[in-house]
């Protein structure tokens, strides 16, 4: 009944004008689901490829599939996908608050209910359905309570096979709702199995048929879990996460005012971290699981803090366990564990017939109350909105302009409406926009936003061409300058149309390819910053130099090594020095370059990167003369670089207080030679536009910066898209090298006339060797052999399940079996008979007496 009040304005709208989410990602949640709805009214049940996405997204590989599939049945029942989406916040949310009753055991019917209806409106889950709209993540979220039910029911109770089973089914219908949240509470629920077993002294088998339950969940959920984990997720730039990565500031998250001002503000609610410490008061009254409740929690609650930020990022893996998002788990450990201690405030120093009793009581109501107090405003968040008319306009006029794919240059400001829109109106394909998170050309897009912000107009607009790019939607930003506009002039476009707030540049054109200059190859993300002083530079999608056949490297003429890596450095090495040898150059950033294992300094064909930090201003010396960089803004702070020391020459010094370094260094080979720059000089000049360091690159790459590269383009005629991949005719005067703008996964293959031919990932596109002809191209999605990996763990993990279900693991012997806890008693008055009664420990082999 709460969540039928809650939510009946967006299930049961009064104008039906009003059922469009107001969230930032809704919107790109529910064209997938029309897409996969699209796909199987085809006869497709599991397409692979969204063409129209991102230069084609493997989207059931980073995206978990259950959210969709149950959008796509709510769609049927409703005929709207967007009655579909409201009704899918509002089951989700239902499913998460009825599951609260089963803690009725441990917590009491009474307060179970006031849990669930709490759910409902716990400010962190309404935040993420309607102010991020973030589906996937709210179903994740909804099942959590089951989870956290069968794991509590299999510590206190012995683990049974039913709770193992439900355990593991449970999380393996998580692992499909969504990757990240699954390994962020796969983590507390092993947390807690661990710290019960300290805490309650409980049998180590018990814990440890726990944690095999969890493990066996995630097996049954391999099928899909094993491609997502080696190229959906593992997409994510990790470099960019990791910068990405937000925290919640203590003076915000606990400050329910801020509310009134901001309401998609992050508050966790003061009250879940507050009340939990009641149970310093209480104890020894306090059964093992609340004790171990409030201790994960909290922890678990810091880690999402600004508190831990530095920590965090020293951590491995960090980047794709999102700390803000620990809260969903620390949110329903701390809510469970203030009504616990709730319930045993009232249950024992409530029962006393004195006034400390009557305190306590009123005391346990008034908390109560206070947490109904301390969520409800978050409840404004519960609503729907008009359809955004701006933006709707633009997908009209799209639809009548001749072109082929559509940009939205808005840094995500307009959230995912465009990317439902433009596609489903405006019948364009997409390459940019919003949330590009499990995209593989996200580090691509990331580059163009940085771009635009950065006023180097000349690469942003290349790119959008080379990424087939007819329709660029700007959103005025005071971040995106006059000069980005002006960069989409010069290269074509005209200003079609503007609003207030949106402006929309076209130029007419078809499904193409380009013939691109392959002089310059960049390896290494540090690559991606020269390329957009100098959009020449073609930067390789692998950062490590051995995966590049040493045929594609003699295509160039210049490799930049900037930010880079390897499987083995001698063979990098060797590469390296093979390639300079035939008299061709390579320039090595060592700022950022691998570690020598020993010194743990950068190092790289015997020349170190001797580590300066803390100068905020160097004088190159040029021809005698000081000649003075720009110093980095207040907003990178130190300046953190390397000299290299130990190559053959050094060209260009410079100076900074105290002591003399190395700016620009060469080593030799054979007909060739390798130049090592140091002062982070790269990253430098892109940041601070310096005319001296773009005059300094500019003389070792023998080009002018800024200068919009001579591309070829290639008409890709009768261009078909679809679920497996792409289909088109081109016409070739001879063999050359083009550059398909399709994203290129580890299972892409490219076929003319249905033979294979060679073909490489370059910025994350496809770059392929067409011959002379006219021929009929393919390019295809096929599944590598993680998916056979996948499929098998799943097989093992039903057999395992199956296998203790019926007892053909368990071991000969007696079972362990913990204590039996005593049923919750309800949260009532207590008879004015009774006495001080005690909490009976849920498990373990010793009771601890309970105090009055």
């Amino acid at each position: 009944m709460a969540a039928l009040i809650l939510y009946q304005g967006i299930i049961f709208p009064r104008d039906e004008d009003r059922i469009y989410p107001w969230s930032s990602d809704n919107w790109g949640h529910l064209i997938k689901a029309e897409y996969l709805r699209d796909q199987i009214n085809d006869g497709v049940l599991y397409p692979d490829l969204f063409p129209d996405w991102y230069a084609g997204q493997q989207m059931l590989r980073y995206f978990a599939p259950f959210p969709y599939y149950n959008l796509v049945a709510l769609d049927a029942l409703t005929d709207n996908i967007y009655k579909a989406g409201n009704l899918f916040l509002f089951l989700t949310a239902l499913l998460g608050a009825m599951s609260w009753l089963l803690f009725k055991k441990h917590l009491g019917l009474f307060l179970a209910t006031v849990g669930g209806i709490l759910f409902l409106i716990l400010p962190d889950n309404l935040r993420v359905a309607f102010a991020e709209g973030n589906l996937p993540r709210i179903l994740a979220t909804s099942l959590l309570p089951l989870a956290f039910y069968f794991v509590l029911n299999m510590l206190s109770d012995g683990a049974r096979k039913r709770d193992f089973a439900g355990l593991a089914i449970v999380l393996s219908l998580i692992v499909l709702s969504h990757a990240m949240m699954v390994a962020i509470f796969t983590l507390g629920l092993g947390m807690f199995a661990i710290v019960y077993w300290f805490v309650a002294r409980a049998p180590a088998g018990v814990t440890g048929r726990t944690v095999f339950a969890l493990v066996i969940g995630l097996m049954l959920a391999g099928w899909w879990l094993g491609p997502s984990a080696t190229g959906g997720i593992t997409e994510i730039d990790q470099e960019a996460a990791s910068e990405a990565i937000a925290f919640f500031p203590i003076d915000v998250a606990f400050n329910p005012t801020l509310r009134d001002t901001d309401r998609e503000i992050f508050y966790v609610g003061a009250t879940l971290f507050l009340i939990p410490l009641l149970i310093f008061f209480l104890w020894k009254q306090t059964p093992h699981w609340l004790r171990t409740a409030v201790i994960v929690g909290l922890l678990v609650g810091l880690l999402a803090s600004t508190q831990a930020n530095e920590v965090w990022r020293a951590l491995p893996l960090h980047q794709i366990f999102w700390p803000l998002r620990f809260m969903s788990f620390a949110g329903l450990v701390l809510l469970i564990s203030s009504l616990g201690i709730i319930g045993v405030l009232y249950r024992t120093v409530g029962s006393r017939r004195d006034n400390a009793g009557r305190a306590a009581r009123l005391g346990a109501i008034g908390l109560v109350v206070l947490l109904f107090i301390d969520f409800w405003p978050s409840t404004q968040l519960i609503h729907s909105r008009e359809l955004p008319t701006e933006v709707q306009g633009v997908a009209e006029q799209l639809s009548e302009l001749d072109g082929w794919r559509v940009a939205t240059a808005d840094l995500s400001r307009l959230g995912s409406a465009p990317s439902q829109l433009f596609t489903t109106v405006g019948g364009r394909e997409q390459v940019f926009g919003w949330a590009f998170q499990g995209s593989i050309v996200a580090p691509l897009i990331a580059r163009i936003n940085q771009a635009m912000i950065q006023e180097h107009p000349t690469y942003a607009v290349n790119r959008f061409d080379r990424l087939g790019t007819d329709d660029v939607v700007v959103l005025n930003l005071p971040e995106i300058g006059p000069g980005f506009r002006e960069g989409l002039r010069a290269g074509g476009y005209e200003l079609h149309s503007a609003t207030p707030n949106i402006q929309l540049f076209h130029k007419d054109g078809v499904p193409r390819g380009n013939i691109i200059e392959l002089s310059i190859l960049g390896i290494g993300d540090g690559a991606n910053n020269l390329a957009i002083l100098f959009p020449e530079i073609v930067v390789g999608s692998s950062s490590k130099i051995d995966d590049y056949d040493p045929e594609f490297l003699d295509m160039f003429e210049i490799l930049i090594l900037s930010r880079f890596s390897f499987r083995s450095r001698s063979r990098a090495e060797n590469m390296i020095k093979e390639f300079a040898s035939t008299g061709k150059k390579v320039i090595v950033d060592i700022t950022g370059a691998p570690l020598d294992p020993l010194s743990r300094e950068p190092k790289f064909l015997g020349v170190y990167g001797e580590p300066i930090i803390g100068i905020s201003r160097a004088n190159l010396l040029l021809n005698g003369a000081a000649s003075p960089l720009l110093p980095f803004t207040d907003e990178f702070g130190e300046w953190r670089s390397a000299t290299p020391q130990g190559a053959d020459k050094t060209l260009i010094p410079f100076e900074f207080p105290a002591a003399e370094g190395v700016t620009l260094s060469r080593s030799f080979y054979g007909d060739g030679h390798v130049d090592f720059l140091g002062l982070n000089l790269i990253f430098h000049a892109v940041v601070t536009s310096d005319p001296l360091a773009i005059r300094l690159l500019e003389s070792e790459l023998g080009r002018t910066a800024f200068q919009t590269p001579v591309d070829t383009p290639v008409i890709l005629q009768n261009y078909i898209a679809g679920e497996q991949g792409w289909s088109f005719d081109v016409s070739m005067e001879r063999e050359q090298w083009v550059l398909f703008p399709m994203a290129k996964h580890s299972g892409t293959n490219v076929l003319v006339d249905g033979s294979p031919v060679d073909a490489v990932s370059v910025e994350t596109l496809t770059l392929a060797k067409i011959p002379a002809g006219n021929h009929s191209v393919n390019i295809t999605s096929d599944q590598t052999s993680i998916y056979t990996i996948g499929r098998i763990i799943s097989v093992i993990g039903a057999l395992l399940l199956v296998g203790h279900l019926t007892g053909l693991l368990r071991k000969p012997g007696r079972r362990i079996r913990a204590k039996q806890p005593e049923p919750a008693p309800e949260f009532a008055l207590p008879d004015s008979s009774a006495g001080t009664t005690q909490a009976e420990p849920p498990t373990g082999t010793t009771r601890e007496p309970a105090s009055a």
